[in-house]
């Protein structure tokens, strides 16, 4: 063998081993590349948790406030059927002149009308459409179960 053919071999051998190295390299590189991927692919998904669990925990406190307002309104709207109801009873007691007894349906009525225009306020804050129905018939029935008694009074008197 010639000079030029040893030459020609250790070239080979040298590019042989060069192409080894690069391709361990390489390995090595994709190996890393990937370990980087499935690292960031898991912050996104605890990013992406963090966010799904905030949502619902504002969806849970908007749907307590909502509760919360129902239950005030509601509560308030017995109270003041209550109080009318109350009203109603002793009014035939009084023992004042007409003016009087006037002046005081006056103020009832005045209370009852700021009373309504404050529900009517509260519930065109809520943003819930079946809640907002559902309120609404509430104190639809209760409007008309006191324009019976008050009818039932009316027949009464005459």
């Amino acid at each position: 063998m010639e000079i030029t053919d040893w030459i020609n071999i250790a070239y080979i051998l040298i590019v042989l081993i060069v192409f080894i190295i690069q391709h361990f390299q390489i390995k090595k590189q994709n190996n890393l590349l990937n370990y980087y991927d499935r690292i960031f692919t898991i912050i996104k998904i605890d990013e992406i948790e963090k966010y799904v669990k905030l949502k619902e925990d504002n969806i849970k406190l908007a749907y307590d406030n909502k509760s919360k307002t129902v239950n005030n309104l509601l509560e308030r709207s017995e109270k003041l059927s209550n109080d009318a109801e109350y009203l109603v009873n002793n009014l035939s007691k009084l023992e004042h002149t007409n003016d009087k007894t006037i002046q005081l349906i006056e103020l009832n009525k005045e209370e009852i009308t700021e009373c309504y225009n404050f529900y009517i306020n509260e519930i065109d804050k809520i943003k819930d459409e079946e809640l907002k129905k559902s309120i609404n018939d509430s104190l639809s029935q209760l409007f008309i179960k006191h324009q019976l008694k008050r009818d039932k009074i009316q027949k009464e008197k005459n």
